[in-house]
C-alpha cells in the first residue's frame, strides 16, 4: 500500500479544531471518488487542544492519511499548506480547511475535469456557513474554459477560494509557487500566482466545499479577526502580490490594488485606536499611492473621501471619517435591532420586571467600570461559551446569557463553559467570595494577575505564577542599577527577545533580571525591525522606563526564537551569554548561580534546567517527549539538554561554527531554536552541566496565558508530540557526527 499511487493529495492545514475535525474527515472519507484513491495529508499548526490526537488516531488507522506536526504556531495556514505539498505524492492537489467540508462528489468531478481533459486549473463555487446561515458564492452564470489569465484577467479579483479547486502538482514544484508564512491572505498569493503559470483553466458550475465562519461563538475564525497584526499581515500580503505581478507583467497590478477597497473595510471595522489607526495607514501608504496612481481602480462610494485623504497623506482626517463610517453603520445596525425589537415589545414586557432584577443584581457587587470592563475582558478572551450556556442550561430567555450568568446564572449552580467551573475557582481563591463579585468577573479583572488560575479540579498547574499586583510598586519603586558599573574583563551578557503581542507585561520579566543578587555586564532585548514599524515609539513606556536602570533595547532581523541569543553571539562574541525567556520571572539568585557554577566549570554551557537524551533498545533516540527532567545535581555530559529559556550560560566559541548560519537553521530547525543550539554544542565538543539546585519548577509572569486559559498569542513554547523529533533528525542527517560524539560519552 506504500507504493500506491493516489489520484489527489488532500492537504488539511489543522489548528485547534476537535470540535469540527471530524465532520472534516468524514467529508474527505465518503467522497465519491472512494476514499482509497486519496492521500489525505493533515499538518498540524501546534494546536493546543486535542486536535493532534484526533489527527494522530487517523493517521494510525488508515494507512492513506499522513499526520504532521508542527512545533511553533505560524499565525496562519502558509506553512502548514507548503509542508504538506512538499510531503504529497498525488499528480493533483486540493486543499480544505479543519472546520470546513467536501460536498460528497467534489473530487470526482474536479479530479475528472483536470485529468481527462489534460487542464492545468479546474474550480466550482463554495457555500459559506455564518454561524448556521447558508449562501451560495456562485460568482460566474455559466461554465467557461480559457487557455490563459490574459483571456478574463478580472478572474483574479474573485476570492481566492483555494478549497474550491484542483491543481496540478507540477505547475507548483516548476514555478516553485509557495504561500507566505506567518500572514492572512497566504491563499490570495498562492492562488494568484498559479493563475499566472495555469495554461488551461476551467470553471464548472457546481459546490465543492462549505466555507464554515464562526463569528458569534467563542472560536472566531480569522476571517473575522480585525486586530492590528492582522491588518498588517493582510497589507503584506497585498504586497507579495503586487510584487509578483509587478515582476510579471505590470498591467495586472490593478488587480492587487483593487483589494484595498476590502482592506479599508476591514480597517473600519477593526477595534483599533485613532493613534493606532493613524500609524498603520502611514505604514501602508505605499500601496494607497498606487492605487490613485492607477486608471483601472476606484474606491467603492463610501469610502471615496476616506481614500481621498489617504491619497493627501491627511491620516488623522482619514481616521475621523473612518470612525465615522463605522459609527454609521452601528447605527443602522442598531436601529434595526430597534426595529425588531419593538416587534417583540409585547411579549418583552411580561419579562421587563424580571430583567430589571438582574440588572439590579449585577450592580449589586461592582462597580460600573468593573462590570463593563470585566465584559470586554470575557468577551476579548472568549471566555463564556455562549452556545454552552444555552445548551446545557436548556436558556432561552431574552436577556443577554452573559449578563444572566454574571447576575443570576452562577448563584443558580450554572457555569460560564466547560473548563470554568466557578465554585471550584471560589473554593481555590478565598479573595473571590471576599470581594463578593462574580467568579469569572474577579478572574479576569484580578485572578490572572494575582496568578490563582485554578478554574477547574483538572488543572493543576506544575508551575507557579507571580502576582502582578504585589509586584508593581516593588517595580515602582525600583531605584538601583540592574547592571554592574564594574565591568567584567569578559562582559556577562543576558539576552532576550519578544515580539509586539507580549510587551505588556514582559517589564515583570525584566525587573526580575534587574533585581538580581549578581548583576551583569548588559541587558540586551532583542527586537525585530519590521515587527516595530515606529522604533521605541511602538514599545510600551513600562518597558521604556526599565532603560535607566540598564536595559538596553537593539534591533535585530526577524529570526523568530533565535533572536534570543544568534544576534548576541555575533555582537558579544568573546563574551558570556545567558539566555532568557520574556514570559518567565527568575529568583534573585537566578544568574548568580549560573555564573558560580561557570567559575567551577569554564568550559561546559551551564544550564538552570534540562532533559536527560534517552536512547531506544536499538540505540536510536527516544520522542522528545520521553527526554525526562533532570533533578538536582547533574554530571556534564553531552547527553543533557538545556531549555534554554530557563537560563544557560554560554562561554565564548562554547557553539560550533554553523550555529549563525541562518539558511542552515531556517532549513533544517525553523521552530526548535534549543534543538539547533543543542546540536551547535554537540559538534563543537561542549558539554552541558546542570546547577545545583535548578529550575524544575518555573515561575510564569501570565501562567492563564502559558495554560492557554486565555484565546493569547503565546510566543515560542516549548515544543511536543513529534516537532522536536523531526527537526532534530533534521540535524542528526545533517550532522551525523553528532551520533558518533554521543556514542563517545
Amino acid at each position: 500500500m506504500q507504493n500506491k499511487k493516489y489520484l489527489i493529495s488532500v492537504i488539511v492545514p489543522v489548528f485547534n479544531s476537535e470540535n469540527y475535525i471530524h465532520n472534516t474527515f468524514d467529508s474527505i472519507k465518503n467522497q465519491s471518488i472512494g476514499f482509497e484513491n486519496i492521500e489525505l495529508i493533515f499538518v498540524d499548526d501546534y494546536s493546543t487542544d486535542n486536535s493532534r490526537k484526533i489527527i494522530k488516531s487517523y493517521s494510525n488507522k488508515y494507512s492513506n492519511v499522513k499526520c504532521f506536526l508542527l512545533d511553533e504556531n505560524s499565525g496562519f495556514g502558509g506553512q502548514p499548506r507548503n509542508m504538506g505539498i512538499k510531503n504529497a505524492s498525488s499528480d493533483y492537489i486540493m486543499f480544505l480547511d479543519s472546520d470546513d467540508i467536501f460536498y460528497p462528489d467534489a473530487c470526482e468531478k474536479l479530479y475528472k475535469e483536470i485529468h481527462d481533459k489534460n487542464l492545468d486549473l479546474v474550480f466550482g463555487y463554495y457555500v459559506t456557513d455564518v454561524d448556521g446561515v447558508k449562501s451560495n458564492h456562485i460568482f460566474f452564470d455559466d461554465n467557461f474554459r480559457i487557455c490563459d489569465i490574459y483571456e478574463n484577467s478580472d478572474i483574479l479579483k474573485y476570492p481566492p477560494a483555494i478549497m474550491s479547486k484542483i491543481y496540478k502538482k507540477s505547475i507548483i514544484l516548476e514555478n516553485d509557487i509557495n504561500f507566505p508564512i506567518g500572514i492572512p491572505g497566504e491563499d490570495l498569493v498562492f492562488s494568484t500566482n498559479y493563475f499566472l503559470h495555469a495554461q488551461g483553466i476551467e470553471y464548472i458550475n457546481f459546490p465543492v466545499f462549505e466555507y464554515i465562519i464562526r463569528n458569534s461563538s467563542n472560536e472566531k475564525s480569522v476571517s473575522y479577526e480585525r486586530n492590528k497584526s492582522y491588518l498588517i499581515g493582510l497589507y503584506d500580503s497585498y504586497m507579495n502580490l503586487f510584487n509578483l505581478l509587478s515582476d510579471f507583467d505590470d498591467k495586472l497590478v490593478y488587480v492587487c490594488l483593487s483589494r484595498l477597497n476590502y482592506w479599508i473595510q476591514q480597517f473600519i471595522d477593526s477595534d483599533l485606536t485613532f493613534d493606532d489607526r493613524v500609524n498603520l495607514l502611514k505604514k501602508c501608504n505605499f500601496l494607497f499611492s498606487e492605487f490613485e496612481k492607477s486608471d483601472k481602480v476606484i474606491p467603492h462610494k463610501e469610502y471615496t473621501d476616506l481614500f481621498n485623504e489617504i491619497f493627501n497623506k491627511k491620516f488623522s482626517k482619514a481616521v475621523e471619517i473612518s470612525f465615522s463610517i463605522k459609527n454609521k453603520r452601528h447605527l443602522q445596525k442598531n436601529l434595526s435591532v430597534l426595529s425588531t425589537g419593538l416587534d417583540e415589545f409585547n411579549q418583552s414586557l411580561l419579562n421587563i420586571n424580571s430583567q430589571l432584577d438582574m440588572l439590579r443584581l449585577l450592580f449589586r457587587n461592582c462597580s460600573e467600570d468593573e462590570l463593563f470592563k470585566g465584559i470586554e475582558l470575557i468577551e476579548k478572551w472568549d471566555l463564556f461559551d455562549y452556545e454552552f450556556y444555552c445548551s446545557e442550561y436548556n436558556y432561552n430567555l431574552s436577556f443577554n446569557p452573559l449578563l444572566h450568568y454574571l447576575s443570576v446564572g452562577h448563584v443558580q449552580g450554572k457555569n460560564p463553559s466547560k473548563s470554568f467551573d466557578g465554585k471550584f475557582y471560589e473554593s481555590s481563591n478565598i479573595n473571590v467570595l471576599n470581594s463578593k463579585l462574580n467568579p469569572l468577573l474577579y478572574f479576569v479583572l484580578y485572578g490572572i494577575d494575582e496568578g490563582n488560575v485554578l478554574i477547574n479540579d483538572e488543572l493543576y498547574p506544575h508551575h507557579k505564577s507571580i502576582n502582578k499586583f504585589s509586584l508593581e510598586n516593588k517595580i515602582k519603586n525600583f531605584n538601583e542599577n540592574g547592571v554592574t558599573t564594574n565591568k567584567r574583563d569578559i562582559k556577562l551578557i543576558v539576552s532576550l527577545t519578544s515580539f509586539p503581542e507580549r510587551l505588556y507585561d514582559i517589564h515583570f520579566c525584566i525587573y526580575s533580571i534587574l533585581n538580581q543578587t549578581l548583576k551583569p555586564d548588559e541587558i540586551v532585548l532583542w527586537l525585530a525591525t519590521n515587527q516595530f514599524p515606529n522604533g521605541e515609539h511602538d514599545i510600551p513606556q513600562d518597558v521604556l522606563n526599565l532603560k535607566r536602570f540598564g536595559l538596553q533595547i537593539k534591533w535585530c532581523d526577524d529570526i523568530k526564537a533565535y533572536k534570543k541569543l544568534i544576534p548576541a553571539l555575533k555582537e558579544y562574541p568573546d563574551d558570556l551569554i545567558v539566555t532568557a525567556d520574556d514570559d518567565l520571572y527568575y529568583p534573585e539568585d537566578w544568574l548568580e548561580s549560573l555564573y558560580e557554577e561557570h567559575k567551577q566549570n569554564p568550559n561546559n554551557i551551564i544550564c538552570q534546567r534540562s532533559r536527560k537524551i534517552s536512547f531506544n533498545n536499538s540505540y536510536s533516540l527516544k520522542s522528545y517527549d520521553e527526554w525526562k527532567f533532570n533533578d538536582g545535581e547533574v554530571k556534564e555530559s553531552f547527553f543533557n539538554f538545556s531549555t534554554n529559556g530557563a537560563g544557560s550560560l554560554f562561554p565564548p566559541h562554547s557553539l560550533y561554527s554553523d550555529v549563525s548560519n541562518k539558511n542552515l537553521f531556517e532549513k533544517l530547525c525553523p521552530n526548535a531554536d534549543d534543538v539547533w543550539i543543542w546540536a551547535m554544542a554537540i559538534l563543537n565538543r561542549t558539554k552541558i552541566k546542570c546547577v545545583k539546585n535548578n529550575m524544575v519548577q518555573l515561575t510564569y509572569v501570565n501562567l492563564a496565558r502559558e495554560l492557554n486559559i486565555l484565546n493569547e498569542k503565546t510566543l515560542y513554547s516549548s515544543n511536543f508530540e513529534g516537532g522536536n523529533d523531526l527537526q532534530l533528525k533534521n540535524i542528526i542527517d545533517y550532522y551525523p557526527d553528532i551520533m558518533k560524539i554521543l556514542m563517545e560519552d
